[in-house]
């Protein structure tokens, strides 16, 4: 799998170097200078990180609305509440209705594995319209059946997933199913592993797919 380098390039300066910078801003002597002085860098430093979090909010509702326009072209649908904080992007929740071929190659919903989700949860729900589509779509569990075996398909490629975890939630909708729902086995050295989520009936409500580590 692909490696992300999280290191700031400011922060690969020699300490040295770094430390003489701090000594422009002040930071070396603190008390030998006003408290205006430090007050003054502080604010500038809240500037800059409210400066920054602001376009990073504007660039990560832009990545889901691309992936949510493919997704209404194709006629399915997607719902979800624009986030307000970084956090909450990164766990992100999402609704789909159940149609046939969820999370089959060409489903437009699997383009959210390469962002950089800390979690992903779709919530699936019946679809509200024309009751002559449902006997074609998709149980809930073979979706989840469908999306492991997709995940497993990406590691065998040795594809990088920047999504560390897929929870499918359609606790709404229990269902009675005896299927070994997994991501992970059969892919050697595979970190993906799955949890299921059942009811007091123990009948299925929900499953989640994530890599060990993340």
């Amino acid at each position: 799998m692909g490696q992300v380098d999280n290191t700031s390039q400011f922060l690969e300066l020699p300490v040295e170097i770094r430390l003489n910078i701090y000594g422009f801003v002040e930071l070396l002597n603190p008390l030998e200078h006003p408290t205006k002085a430090l007050r003054s860098l502080q604010d500038s430093c809240l500037f800059v990180q409210n400066e920054i979090q602001s376009e990073m909010l504007m660039r990560m509702a832009q990545s889901v609305r691309t992936i949510a326009n493919k997704i209404r072209e194709r006629g399915d649908e997607i719902e979800y509440t624009p986030q307000t904080t970084v956090i909450g992007w990164l766990n992100l929740t999402v609704s789909r209705r159940r149609i046939a071929s969820m999370f089959t190659v060409l489903d437009p919903f699997l383009e959210f594995s390469r962002l950089h989700f800390k979690s992903l949860r779709i919530t699936l729900h019946e679809y509200q319209g024309c009751k002559d589509f449902e006997p074609f779509a998709d149980t809930f569990v073979s979706a989840a059946l469908t999306l492991g075996r997709t995940i497993r398909r990406w590691h065998k490629k040795d594809r990088p997933v920047a999504l560390g975890c897929w929870i499918l939630d359609w606790s709404a909708y229990p269902e009675r199913s005896n299927a070994r729902i997994s991501c992970g086995k059969g892919s050697k050295g595979s970190r993906w592993t799955t949890d299921l989520w059942l009811d007091q009936d123990r009948w299925l409500t929900g499953v989640r797919f994530y890599e060990i580590g993340r």
